[in-house]
């Protein structure tokens, strides 16, 4: 099983009202100020929200941290990655573990690239004919592998290379934002869908998480 759900978070309000969030989401929104990020964090959860319904599976989740910082659901399956930028979110469900990154197009930065990146890596961005593309195509790929194996930023962008483990990622491009995937051997999504984020809030809020 691997579900992609992704959603424009910026009609979202920034408060979480009755929401069916979980006390991990709850208590990261009593910390945050800037109204946007509170947006792409609710709307990150209402994604995953939305997929443990679709699954039959009670609200609010419930959530642990790990080591590395990555949340795992109590119940421990589905395995799931959420990832937000600009206006954007994203979630991924798998039966497995899986790490998920959106970014919004970055322009290439030679200082920042010659610190996250390998030499290889920095040489693949220099021949690519569009670097600002192929700077954020990296980034993406790191961010998920290091989410997938739970080590976040623990593990150092610059001590691996994302260019010897293409059968590992899925990767697209909707519209300025780039979505990757990283799996061992992952397969095609079998949901890829992008929801319409107020329109869920506003069923989770009126109904409830269980009419829903």
């Amino acid at each position: 099983m691997l579900w992609v759900f992704y959603g424009d978070v910026s009609r979202l309000s920034p408060e979480p009202g009755p929401l069916p969030l979980s006390a991990y989401r709850r208590e990261k929104l009593s910390r945050m100020k800037p109204e946007n990020a509170r947006r792409q964090s609710i709307g990150a959860e209402l994604l995953l929200c939305f997929g443990l319904r679709e699954l039959g599976l009670p609200l609010p989740p419930m959530l642990r941290v790990g080591d590395g910082g990555k949340p795992y659901l109590v119940r421990e399956r589905p395995f799931f990655s959420l990832s937000h930028s600009g206006t954007m979110a994203a979630c991924a469900l798998s039966d497995r573990e899986i790490g998920l990154d959106l970014q919004r197009r970055s322009p290439w930065r030679d200082a920042l690239s010659r610190r996250i990146f390998t030499p290889e890596e920095q040489v693949w961005i220099l021949a690519s004919p569009d670097r600002d593309a192929a700077f954020t195509r990296l980034w993406t790929r790191k961010e998920s592998r290091v989410k997938a194996d739970g080590e976040g930023m623990r593990r150092g962008f610059a001590s691996f290379s994302t260019l010897d483990g293409a059968p590992d990622f899925r990767e697209l491009w909707v519209g300025e934002y780039h979505i990757c995937l990283c799996q061992p051997g992952i397969p095609e999504p079998e949901r890829f869908e992008c929801l319409d984020l107020s329109r869920i809030a506003e069923s989770f809020s009126q109904r409830g998480a269980e009419n829903l």
